[in-house]
């Protein structure tokens, strides 16, 4: 039997082949826990040791990533054109356009 770890990727991320081998990587187990959880405490280490791109990595991770804002001024310059209203027959439309 094939193992779970080496079946094609499918889904949404079946063309992410990074993701796939990245996946498969820290699901392994190691001694002690799993490859995620090692990862994990790595990262925790180093933002404490002051290293911001860790530490932005956890507030992005747990916060969520900051908004990102746009200033924008949108002149619109478009022209309203009322449209008539309908007329009952050729008559009352012809009285409309003849003035």
């Amino acid at each position: 039997m094939a193992s779970p770890l080496k079946k094609a990727p499918s889904g949404p991320y079946a063309d992410k082949l990074w993701r796939e081998a990245l996946r498969r990587a820290v699901l392994k187990r190691v001694e002690g826990g799993q490859r995620l959880d090692r990862i994990a405490e790595v990262v925790a280490s180093a933002a404490m040791d002051g290293d911001m791109v860790a530490a932005k990595e956890i507030g992005d991770r747990l916060d969520g990533k900051a908004a990102q804002t746009v200033d924008a001024v949108i002149r619109d310059t478009r022209t309203v054109i009322r449209a008539p209203v309908p007329a009952k027959d050729a008559e009352e439309w012809l009285s409309t356009v003849q003035h």
